[in-house]
């Protein structure tokens, strides 16, 4: 309170809102409201030159220090300090600016944030459009924040666009009376809400008919004998008239003229076999067909979903998302990575029926891009017999879960990344095939020591080990008892029975028989851009070199740089070539070379690779090695050409 000429005068200060560190934004529109109340916006935003009128600076001066006074005031404790050192209005303001809003590259950042939530903007079913429209203004408004200008026709385009289904006719009677280039959003709100107020009356009042119409067919089921009828006769809902004077309803009438002009004592029926009535009109016949027309339309819904399960049933991999379900539940226990039997309670079902749950625990799937992922706390129920996915649980396990129309989507939260996206069935439920891990398969087995040396050894035969340990060939190699059965050389080393050997002498120097063989296309390219591999063995030392070729055609350039490689290396000549009949060893450039080289060409017999059985062999063994590498340990073919044969060539 001050006093001025005896008189009491009232000072009032504006509500300040205080920043506490959270929703900049909102808090900086508000201060400019403030400031701009205060005519201060321009010094806060702009700041004053100092070389100025000294009436004028001493005003500014006076100004500027009050809207400082303003901020210091506006801001928590804990953040004061950050404006603590500023002199000025305009300093505090843009230090704040900065350090909760950021410099201009992060509000881009934001900007292209805010952007795509905008652009990916879909209202969910079961939504509100208060809820809805709620979540465009916030973005919308953030964006302005940014100093993006958005234009109220963006906006309401892309609401009119993104509305459920529902609401498809109102979108309609929207764009046909209203000219959306002066629409604004506020109109726009107001009339959605005003929809959204008629279709709930509409849905309310429908779904009252439907309990009425309901009510009232229990009454005609209990006897339907209260409705009309009036007297000592047998009148009523069903105008069945009749001994006596009762009077029923207009049907009823109808029928008793009907029955007075014929005599029905000698008529039997041909449902209960008593006289005095038509099938058409038994008694018996007609409260036996409502019980079991009831019965039947409970028995058909539940045989109409068992019917589809029974399809699909028959696999593990399938399982329904249920948005009523609290946890995962399974029946089939193998499919369990972990069980804990210990944890015992019921769980009601539906169709209010209670089950036993038996235990709880984390279930293994592959999301069919070769990842596992486990599902915790998975309830094992026997008496299931789906597997049922708790759309909740997934939700808490960080997924986001989308249902529109006719496909739900499931999404990971942290990448942004789908992971599925489930079709609805004919019967309205959303079946998710994954491929379920039985427990077997995720145990680590125990690995001897001698498999352990049979697979560091490129998967080697038993005998080739023992003859490695016997002669101490390799420093640290334990004496090897047995290999237990390697599914990698089961599936890399099966082959035919051996040709029949022939006489054939073997070089009794290096160089003198070289035996050459081209492998390939391989299905799938090294990482190098390989499809073929050009082996070289030496026929008395065994020696093999590999080369790898993109084609066939770098098969002549190879051998050149082979030849000149190993003649330079060993001093010696090569002599004889074997190779087989394939088109690279056959080319007339190759013929001259070897004649100018003088080289002895020995080829095989056409489809008889066996008489260049050095060479196949050797083929062989490199492949297998390579392909027990990949199948023991999940590689990608990429890995089986360039990599692993450079490793295992010997």
């Amino acid at each position: 309170m001050a006093t001025t000429n005896g008189s009491m005068v009232s000072v009032s200060q504006p509500a300040i809102p205080i920043f506490k560190g959270e929703c900049y934004e909102f808090w900086s529109i508000k201060m400019k409201t403030l400031f701009k109340s205060q005519d201060l916006w321009d010094l806060v935003e702009n700041g004053y030159p100092y070389p100025d009128e000294e009436a004028r600076l001493k005003e500014n001066t006076k100004k500027d220090s009050k809207a400082l006074f303003f901020i210091q005031q506006a801001v928590h404790e804990s953040i004061f300090s950050k404006i603590a050192a500023t002199t000025t209005a305009k300093e505090a303001w843009t230090t704040l600016k900065t350090a909760f809003q950021g410099s201009s590259k992060v509000i881009t950042v934001k900007l292209q944030s805010l952007r795509r939530d905008f652009e990916t903007l879909h209202m969910k079913n079961g939504e509100s459009v208060q809820d809805f429209l709620s979540r465009v203004a916030a973005i919308v408004n953030q964006m302005m924040s940014y100093g993006k200008d958005i234009l109220d026709q963006t906006v309401v385009a892309k609401v009119l666009r993104n509305l459920t289904p529902k609401f498809d006719h109102v979108v309609a009677a929207i764009e046909e009376s209203k000219d959306l280039s002066t629409y604004s959003f506020d109109e726009l709100m107001g009339s959605l809400q005003s929809h959204e107020v008629r279709l709930s009356r509409t849905e309310e009042k429908n779904e009252e008919k439907a309990f009425y119409t309901k009510g009232e067919t229990s009454d005609q089921k209990n006897g339907g004998r209260e409705a009309t009828g009036r007297g000592r006769g047998r009148g009523g809902a069903h105008g069945r008239v009749g001994r006596g004077r009762g009077r029923g309803d207009a049907q009823g009438d109808q029928r008793q003229s009907t029955e007075k002009s014929r005599n029905k004592s000698n008529i039997q029926c041909y449902y209960c076999k008593r006289f005095g009535h038509v099938q058409a009109e038994c008694w018996k016949k007609e409260r036996q067909e409502k019980q079991a027309n009831y019965v039947e339309q409970e028995e058909d819904q539940v045989k109409l979903f068992m019917a589809y399960n029974e399809e699909v049933i028959s696999s593990n991999n399938i399982w329904f998302l249920d948005s009523g379900c609290s946890n995962h539940m399974t029946g089939i226990k193998s499919l369990f990575k972990k069980l804990d039997e210990s944890h015992k309670l019921k769980v009601k079902l539906g169709d209010d029926k209670q089950v036993q749950v038996e235990g709880k625990g984390t279930v293994a799937v592959n999301n069919g891009h070769g990842n596992v992922k486990l599902l915790y706390n998975v309830y094992f129920i026997p008496s299931l017999i789906q597997n049922l996915l708790s759309v909740g649980q997934l939700m808490v396990s960080g997924y986001s879960i989308l249902f529109d129309g006719a496909t739900c989507v499931i999404k990971d939260k942290k990448s942004d990344q789908i992971i599925v996206d489930v079709r609805m069935a004919a019967n309205k439920l959303f079946p998710l095939e994954v491929s379920s891990i039985e427990k077997h398969a995720l145990v680590v087995k125990e690995t001897s020591e001698s498999n352990l040396w049979h697979l560091r050894y490129g998967h080697l035969n038993v005998k080739g080990l023992k003859l490695l340990s016997k002669k101490e060939m390799v420093f640290g190699l334990p004496k090897i008892d047995s290999v237990n059965v390697c599914e990698g050389c089961i599936y890399g080393k099966q082959s035919k029975k051996p040709f029949p050997k022939g006489r054939s002498r073997r070089a009794s120097s290096c160089l003198e028989i070289i035996h050459a063989d081209l492998c390939g296309p391989m299905q799938t390219a090294s990482f190098g851009g390989s499809r073929y591999f050009l082996l070289f063995t030496d026929d008395h030392s065994r020696m093999s070199w590999v080369y790898f070729l993109q084609s066939k055609a770098e098969t002549f350039e190879t051998f050149k740089k082979f030849k000149a490689f190993v003649e330079k290396q060993s001093g010696k000549c090569i002599k004889v070539l074997r190779t087989d009949r394939g088109g690279e060893f056959l080319s007339n450039d190759f013929k001259v070379f070897c004649e100018e080289e003088g080289l002895h060409r020995e080829l095989t017999t056409p489809y008889s690779p066996e008489q260049n059985g050095v060479a196949e062999r050797k083929n062989r063994m490199v492949v297998e090695m390579a392909k027990s590498m990949m199948k023991a340990k999940n590689l990608s073919n990429h890995f089986g050409q360039k990599e692993l044969l450079q490793l295992y060539t010997c």
